[in-house]
């Protein structure tokens, strides 16, 4: 029924996607096929949310990744997080990979990204670990794309359908100098360590932890206000802005309907959500309720 409801509401098909998968993968049981995930302790140093990821999910990829627009929808990983760490497992198949590309679209930022297995090789059978590390170029501050490039093959060499995946992630890189007045301007519960720079908690980024992160990102014009909090524009509604509303929705009007026979009947009406409340009042004070559906 929950389910159901986000379909009613949401009307960008790709965020469909992206939001309904994210609730439900989180009990998908991993035997048999293969997967890789993003585990909740990863997202939630990136974006203040405990959640999973998944790219692959029972040896399928999944359609939100295959996307053009899926970076969009995206947090930017803050310069505090220096890598990305993964999940994955072939279960009961043989499967092999292949990084074909690891690449930064700018060196003076960042260098390109740096994994902490072989770029060739044969998918684990139980869930292991590997990292994806993000080295800033020290030089400059700002933000830069990345790509990751993975192909991943049957063990008669037929390519998994959905591969080779091309991801294209963002990253902070700040170069930040010491200040002195570090321990008075560190805000949200960030704490200034001992070169007197802020090191923000899970959910917060930025040279003072002002900045929230929410994962989606927020939609529609909304604004992240705190982490995994989104503040909507008039119009809009969800809890990252993806969906539209009736102007009506969620207000209440109160008006007449028409006098009848001015001396025996009076209609009024209260408008709220979907119904109207009827209230027919007659000369002689007896009052007759209804609700009646709006067409």
């Amino acid at each position: 029924m929950f389910i159901i409801g986000i379909f009613k509401r949401i009307s960008m098909r790709n965020t469909i996607l992206l939001f309904v998968v994210t609730v439900f993968v989180k009990s998908a049981p991993r035997n048999g096929d293969l997967y890789l995930w993003i585990d909740e302790q990863q997202v939630k140093m990136f974006s203040g949310i405990s959640m999973e990821i998944y790219a692959i999910m029972d040896g399928h990829v999944l359609p939100y990744i295959l996307d053009p627009n899926f970076e969009k929808h995206l947090p930017i990983i803050p310069s505090e997080v220096g890598y990305v760490n993964f999940t994955w497992k072939s279960g009961t198949k043989k499967y092999y990979y292949n990084f074909d590309r690891l690449q930064s679209f700018d060196e003076a930022v960042l260098e390109p990204p740096v994994i902490s297995i072989k770029t060739k090789g044969r998918v684990p059978r139980k869930p292991k670990v590997f990292s994806v590390f993000l080295p800033c170029s020290g030089n400059n501050s700002g933000i830069a794309s990345f790509g990751i490039g993975l192909l991943i093959e049957s063990r008669k060499g037929k390519p998994l359908p959905g591969t080779p995946l091309r991801l294209r992630l963002r990253k902070e890189c700040a170069q930040r100098g010491p200040d002195p007045e570090c321990d008075k301007k560190c805000a949200n519960g960030g704490w200034c360590n001992y070169e007197k720079i802020c090191q923000c908690p899970e959910g917060y980024m930025g040279q003072y932890c002002k900045t929230a992160l929410c994962y989606p990102q927020c939609m529609n014009g909304g604004s992240c206000t705190a982490p995994g909090m989104c503040s909507c524009p008039i119009g809009f509604q969800g809890r990252h802005c993806e969906g539209g509303k009736k102007p009506w929705e969620n207000a209440t009007f109160i008006h007449l309907i028409q006098i009848k026979n001015v001396c025996s009947q009076l209609g009024l009406s209260i408008l709220t959500g979907s119904m109207s409340l009827l209230f027919w009042m007659r000369y002689d004070f007896k009052i007759m309720v209804g609700w009646t559906p709006l067409g």
